[in-house]
């Protein structure tokens, strides 16, 4: 889990994760259950619980699997909806901070270069339209990528017109220098 690699100062792979829950979704799909994501929720709970190696992971994973095997998964139908609402947010709210992309939002944005506050707004921009989509959340990543595209396209624009001026103001001297 990227959150943490970051808390813990290890470098983060994320093909691994990404590799690792392709099979994870893989296996729960042979054995006819439901696409897993809750690796994410789960490393988060372990971190804020305190877990400093990869095998209290493996150990609340190795739980998780006895519990359902055991028939414990039946028992959640009795939970309320908004009670397990609740234990996923709480797992999930701390992975919602800013990341180090977003963070110039708050520390002097004005002041920052271009590149910097030009990621800073992608960045922003795509959360705001994922939060905001309907029906889905990848709407609002496309239009969070069609942004990007946008502030692309824009940035290559700015760059030719600035290449053009540039030539015609060469052009001017020379025809200046030349007629003297």
């Amino acid at each position: 889990c990227r959150l943490g690699a970051d808390n813990g100062g290890e470098p983060w792979d994320s093909n691994k994760e990404l590799i690792a829950q392709g099979v994870a979704n893989i296996c729960s799909g042979l054995a006819g259950g439901m696409n897993v994501a809750g690796v994410i929720s789960r490393s988060s709970f372990g971190i804020q619980a305190g877990a400093k190696t990869r095998l209290a992971h493996g150990v609340t994973g190795l739980c998780l699997i006895l519990f359902v095997v055991t028939g414990g998964g039946a028992l959640l139908a009795y939970l309320p909806k908004a009670v397990l609402g609740a234990l996923v947010g709480c797992g999930v709210l701390p992975l919602l901070a800013p990341t180090g992309v977003m963070k110039p939002l708050f520390d002097n944005f004005l002041a920052q270069p271009w590149p910097v506050k030009r990621d800073c707004l992608i960045a922003w921009v795509t959360v705001a339209f994922t939060f905001t989509a309907r029906p889905t959340l990848d709407i609002g990543l496309y239009r969070g990528a069609a942004f990007a595209a946008f502030v692309f396209v824009l940035e290559k624009l700015y760059a030719r017109a600035d290449t053009l001026k540039e030539e015609a103001d060469e052009k001017a001297a020379r025809e200046a220098s030349a007629s003297e």
